[in-house]
């Protein structure tokens, strides 16, 4: 027997695939120690600036990586709805998962838009995930990240979700910690030590890369953030498909 969600599970398959090799790549590169530590000075605010700077340039394969991860995810969805609209009867144009901007954008995706061959019933389905902006973030981020420049969907960073650690480290004076991102110098801002303060000794970092400038969701972890969206996808096909069969348009 045919599985109508074939297309969709490959992709979705396809999308762990892809985030594995991500994954496996970017700790390689991790283990080379691709920065350098450095201490600079604000020259506007006396401050002393505990920065890290990335010596090695990215791989540029990464952000196709997660280009075709993000694409595979998006696909999974839209493909789930192109089945559904098929086996309802119609020839499936307008079957596409409603995205949509906010809550009464996405309604709309049924009246008049591209998700008007999808039943009702499977269409609130969809709804229910909440695939808009201020819903469910995972999907909105997804939808925008399909739209993004490949080179823009993720950035190097050198941090740790903890900030940092200090070996044999001596820091005095009032202590400011915050990772700020510096693309145009691939240098991350660590801390900030007021004037008159002393920052000095060994640290230890972590690095990994992170989506990039994307609303709601830039900043986040790349493999954290592409493994929970593809368990939110998973999530939304098993109850896509678990409508269909009851409504009986799925065997």
């Amino acid at each position: 027997m045919t599985d109508p969600l074939e297309s969709s599970r490959y992709s979705l398959e396809h999308a762990h695939r892809r985030i594995r090799e991500l994954e496996s790549e970017v700790a390689a590169f991790a283990a080379l120690n691709p920065y350098a530590e450095r201490i600079d000075k604000d020259v506007k605010t006396g401050e002393q600036l505990l920065k890290v700077k990335l010596v090695k340039p990215m791989p540029r394969s990464w952000s196709g990586i997660a280009v075709d991860a993000v694409g595979a995810l998006r696909s999974a969805l839209d493909q789930a709805g192109f089945a559904i609209a098929l086996a309802a009867g119609t020839k499936g144009k307008n079957g596409h998962f409603p995205f949509g901007g906010n809550l009464a954008d996405t309604l709309l995706r049924k009246v008049k838009g591209r998700s008007k061959d999808i039943p009702q019933e499977i269409f609130d389905v969809m709804i229910a995930s909440q695939p808009y902006r201020g819903g469910n973030d995972l999907l909105w981020g997804l939808n925008k990240l399909s739209n993004t420049h490949k080179h823009e969907i993720i950035v190097p960073l050198v941090t740790s979700s903890g900030g940092f650690q200090m070996t044999k480290a001596v820091i005095t004076g009032p202590l400011t910690i915050g990772a700020r991102w510096d693309g145009s110098k691939n240098e991350l801002e660590v801390a900030r030590i007021s004037p008159g303060g002393k920052i000095e000794g060994k640290f230890t970092y972590s690095f990994f890369v992170a989506i990039g400038d994307v609303e709601l969701v830039g900043g986040q972890p790349a493999i954290g953030f592409l493994d929970a969206t593809a368990n939110e996808v998973e999530r939304i096909l098993v109850a896509i498909e678990a409508e269909a069969k009851r409504i009986g348009i799925f065997s």
